[in-house]
């Protein structure tokens, strides 16, 4: 309720049934706007003002127009030929909008963390040596600067940056004790380990991904920081359809993966279960017992302080830094191109912007 809340308007319920929500003509609003000319199969639809918001006489922006593309490339060619006043880009193209659209260019930090999910149903994978020679194989600041280039920032742990402090005032991620690190010599420490327990000089797993430039690009560098660990280490890539690359985890049908993951509500324990028992996308229902000890206290809530919460949550995330259930790369930038003649829209790092608050310049 901190962020948003999206209540059921009952009368409409009873009156329409099924239908409810399936178009724009069977939609109810209570906000600053209301949906037009939508259904589920359309790519464009309009919000325009709503007359019954209690704050209606200050909205400025009074029509506002929307397409889906389906590419970051669209999406930069819109904004580039004056068709569109705001847009989201990423990959590549941020690079050319920094040279084209510098004072355009709206680079925010976002509450999303791309992460390695691993296969525990497969030998080789759920190896905890062979997950820390990987972990300890990336250089999470070379990978967000260099490979992705597009504002994404270095995980710490699986709790991205701002999202909440501390009692005392400082990031989550300060009192994470267990850091990630590269240390190329302690990765290949890591894999010959991996080599003894599993029984084989030659270790080889698939990696798969999104088929999206940038989840490409963070597929292929993990591959290539593979190689310098050990020539018996051997990574495959194989980029999907986002859907499809869904169904094969939730099928367990995969090895290791890339995935991103964003809330709605200023908790960590929402990103603390991504390899909990409950967590939603936790695909091969990883468990630890010390872990899951951990998450069950910071769920008792009725027996502690919020400052003792944020402590468990910490201890959390820097078992599960140690632990591999997960291991976390990097968190995303949100990234748009917004019109010199737009003001007063701005990019949180949970939700959405807010068009109420906009105006034209």
């Amino acid at each position: 309720m901190a962020t948003q809340i999206y209540p059921i308007e009952t009368s409409a319920l009873a009156k329409w049934g099924n239908q409810y929500g399936q178009d724009s003509s069977h939609a109810v609003s209570d906000g600053a706007y209301q949906i037009r000319n939508w259904n589920s199969s359309k790519d464009t639809w309009n919000l325009v003002t709503n007359p019954k918001y209690y704050d209606a006489k200050r909205v400025a922006i009074k029509k506002i127009h929307f397409q889906v593309v389906g590419s970051p490339q669209t999406s930069f060619k819109l904004f580039q030929s004056g068709s569109v006043d705001e847009t989201q880009i990423s990959g590549s193209w941020v690079n050319n909008a920094r040279k084209q659209f510098k004072n355009e260019l709206k680079i925010r930090q976002y509450g999303q963390l791309a992460f390695i999910p691993w296969n525990n149903y497969d030998k080789t994978t759920r190896n905890l040596n062979l997950r820390r020679a990987i972990s300890y194989a990336i250089n999470r600041k070379q990978l967000a600067k260099h490979v992705l280039n597009d504002g994404s920032t270095p995980a710490q742990s699986v709790v991205p940056e701002g999202e909440v402090k501390d009692a005392s005032g400082k990031d989550f991620n300060a009192g994470v004790t267990h850091k990630l690190t590269y240390n190329l010599a302690t990765a290949k420490k890591y894999f010959a380990r991996a080599q003894q327990q599993l029984g084989r000089k030659k270790i080889s797993f698939q990696l798969i991904s999104a088929d999206t430039d940038a989840y490409k690009a963070v597929a292929e560098y993990i591959q290539a920081q593979s190689k310098k660990i050990s020539p018996d280490l051997d990574v495959s890539v194989r980029s999907l359809p986002l859907q499809q690359e869904i169904s094969n985890f939730s099928n367990h049908n995969f090895q290791a993966g890339t995935l991103g993951w964003s809330t709605d509500f200023p908790d960590p324990i929402d990103y603390l279960n991504l390899a909990s028992k409950a967590g939603v996308i936790n695909f091969t229902k990883w468990t630890n017992p010390k872990y899951q000890a951990l998450i069950d206290q910071i769920n008792d809530t009725k027996n502690q302080t919020p400052a003792q919460r944020i402590k468990l949550q910490q201890r959390a995330a820097s078992l599960l830094n140690q632990l591999q259930g997960v291991t976390p790369l990097y968190q995303y930038s949100s990234v748009h191109l917004l019109s010199n003649k737009v003001k007063g829209i701005d990019y949180p790092l949970i939700g959405y912007q807010k068009y109420e608050y906009g105006s034209w310049k």
